[in-house]
């Protein structure tokens, strides 16, 4: 309620200043508005009594309709059929509003279809506001209605839509110089881009919106917008500036005398160290800060949460049961609260807990429940991480034919999670390219603005002189914008170069490896094919073919043609053969050879159809070289090789 009185006192300062403008009006009105100036130090009757009043005493239409308007703004969102009434009963008298009155009008249905949450009529509401002809007056309420178009948009799960419409809010608070308003907008679009995890973008907003808060001294908001900086540190894994951000938030609510919102940053701080190796010490600190004032003060959701970040902890630092025993109270709780993706989370944790602990039927339990309510909250991030930790169990339980069919699932739904990110952060590079284009072009406009300026000032005594000044400037202008655009040319042509002997590289490597395994079959195969013929010749036919295996030995080239390869191959992968028998002096030269061709990320049926194996072969060459490099049921063995 607080917050819809704020909304609403805005509405009238804005109204009355349009007052000065239309001068015309009755003194009725002048008187009304007048009044409403005061309301936020009346009761809320008080208030709809004088707009009662402001009705019964209006001397027109539109000053009559308006004030219903008004109060039917005030009656949201507790009287919703009341203010449906006033507003009917001024849609069906159509009067002639003028613009102001018009935006206030359509942007309070748009308000009641908020609250009714019938996000489509809403949405057609705040646009005819936004299609009223252009008017300096109208600047604020168009602003108000893009940005609830573009919050709406948001919570129907249309982000570039709602990209839209607050880009157009920012630009309209931007043409009339309303900092506030440009910082919610910028807080608004944070959120956004930081849902769809483009979290280059909403760190770019949200510095925006904490520069004019910190000006401004807005605390409430800059405790939200700390808070909201401190999300999406973590989400980018940089632990040390996430807490950085959630301590200004914490000081912030500490004093603004937020409780929950002081309880609720403990948990997010120990939430940033809980799965960091080294945080287990910050961890408990930030739990013992918060779990007494979050028991006592009833906030069971954030209780669950401290738990689970505790439990979290224990779990990092191998102590299974000490986990256990915190996880086991967190899910008592969460379970009564009914908050599924909690209760999906700690599961999670549980099940890896009990593995730890060697109970593997009650891991395998609680990883199947939080399996199932992965998929009833459609989110395959978590199902991924529920198959995988189950076909891990699979695996220590010997049930590989398990192991196989949950593993490949897990592996499938989290390189579509990769692939969904990857297109997400190709779109954020996108608006991040167009950001900087605009940026460009707005520097090159205030640039010759300032030119136009210099020589409008000095036209008179030095014309000459600004018209060169200007044409210099204009020159710098486009050789800046030709040395960009040729630094980019340069700059793509070099990662199409590099692209190019990367894969022509490639290519070489495969070709030689291709030509070593043929080479050593045909010698392989002659070799066999004489020996079997040896007891079919006579004495002297026999000395012959044993003559040729001789020679065919002596020329047989195949280890030093292989040498040849390894010595290519590390010189195009900076010494990778000699860092893994450096690393792995135990793996056998047909390993060895079997990592390089994996590090050139060939599947396995191809290496089998290059050296003309089996596939089966193969794998147990795989198994056995991750068994020589100490890789556990969960290590991707090409991604290892990658990194060495």
């Amino acid at each position: 309620m607080i917050a819809l009185k704020q909304l609403y006192i805005y509405h009238v300062f804005v109204f009355t200043l349009g007052m000065n403008v239309y001068s015309n009006w009755s003194r009725v009105q002048v008187s009304m508005l007048v009044l409403l100036i005061f309301l936020p130090v009346i009761s809320l009757r008080a208030e709809a009594d004088s707009l009662y009043q402001a009705i019964r005493s209006a001397q027109s239409d539109a000053g009559l309709k308006h004030a219903k308007v008004l109060l039917a703004r005030h009656y949201l969102p507790e009287r919703m059929d009341s203010a449906r009434v006033l507003l009917e009963d001024v849609e069906s008298a159509q009067p002639p509003f003028s613009g102001i009155q018009q935006a206030e009008y359509f942007n309070t249905w748009g308000l009641y279809y908020w609250f009714k949450r019938n996000r489509a009529e809403s949405i057609r509401w705040y646009s005819l506001t936004l299609q009223l002809p252009p008017d300096p007056e109208l600047l604020s309420f168009k602003a108000a209605a893009a940005n609830n178009i573009g919050s709406h948009y948001f919570r129907l799960g249309e982000p570039d839509s709602s990209r839209v419409y607050l880009m157009m809010s920012l630009d309209i608070d931007e043409a009339r110089g309303n900092e506030t308003g440009m910082a919610k907008t910028y807080y608004d679009l944070t959120s956004l881009h930081h849902s769809i995890d483009q979290h280059e973008l909403a760190l770019r907003y949200i510095n925006e919106a904490i520069r004019i808060q910190e000006r401004d001294g807005d605390k409430e908001r800059l405790m939200h917008s700390y808070t909201m900086l401190g999300n999406i540190f973590t989400a980018l894994v940089d632990a040390e500036k996430a807490s950085e951000a959630y301590e200004l938030a914490l000081q912030l609510a500490g004093e603004l005398g937020v409780q929950r919102t002081v309880i609720m940053l403990y948990s997010n701080l120990s939430g940033v160290w809980c799965t960091r190796n080294d945080g287990l010490e910050k961890t408990i600190h930030y739990f013992e800060s918060g779990i007494d004032s979050a028991r006592e003060s009833g906030h069971k959701d954030l209780v669950v949460v401290l738990l689970g970040n505790m439990g979290t902890a224990w779990l990092t630092a191998g102590e299974a049961e000490k986990a256990l025993g915190m996880l086991e109270e967190a899910l008592d709780l969460v379970r009564k609260a009914g908050h599924l993706s909690l209760e999906m989370q700690l599961l999670f944790r549980f099940g890896q807990a009990q593995r730890q602990l060697g109970q593997m039927q009650q891991s395998r339990l609680a990883l199947e429940n939080s399996l199932d309510l992965a998929r009833r909250l459609r989110s395959p991030h978590n199902q991924s991480r529920a198959l995988l930790e189950l076909a891990a169990l699979d695996s220590l339980q010997g049930n590989y034919r398990g192991f196989s069919k949950k593993y490949i699932r897990g592996i499938a739904l989290r390189d579509s999670v990769w692939n969904k990110e990857n297109r997400s952060r190709i779109a954020e590079l996108q608006i991040l390219h167009e950001t900087e284009q605009k940026e460009l072009r707005i520097a090159e406009l205030e640039a010759r603005q300032k030119v136009t300026s210099i020589r409008q000032r000095s036209i008179i005594a030095v014309s000459l002189l600004v018209i060169s000044l200007l044409v210099s400037v204009l020159l710098y202008i486009q050789n800046r914008r030709t040395v960009i655009h040729q630094g980019y040319i340069i700059k793509q042509q070099e990662k199409e170069k590099i692209e190019a002997e990367l894969d022509a590289n490639r290519r070489e490597l495969t070709g030689k490896a291709l030509s070593l395994a043929r080479s050593d079959q045909i010698i392989n195969k002659l070799k066999k094919d004489i020996k079997s013929m040896l007891s079919r010749f006579d004495h002297d036919g026999r000395h012959e073919l044993q003559t040729v295996l001789r020679m065919l030995k002596s020329r047989d080239n195949s280890e030093q043609l292989w040498k040849e390869f390894e010595h290519r191959f590390n010189e195009l992968n900076e010494g990778f053969i000699t860092r893994l028998s450096s690393h792995y002096p135990t793996l056998s030269p047909s390993e060895v050879r079997l990592c390089a061709m994996l590090r050139l990320q060939m599947s396995t049926k191809d290496i089998a159809e290059l050296i003309q194996r089996s596939t089966r072969t193969i794998e147990n060459t795989r198994n056995s070289v991750r068994k020589k490099m100490g890789l556990s049921s969960g290590d991707n063995l090409v991604q290892h090789l990658l990194t060495i």
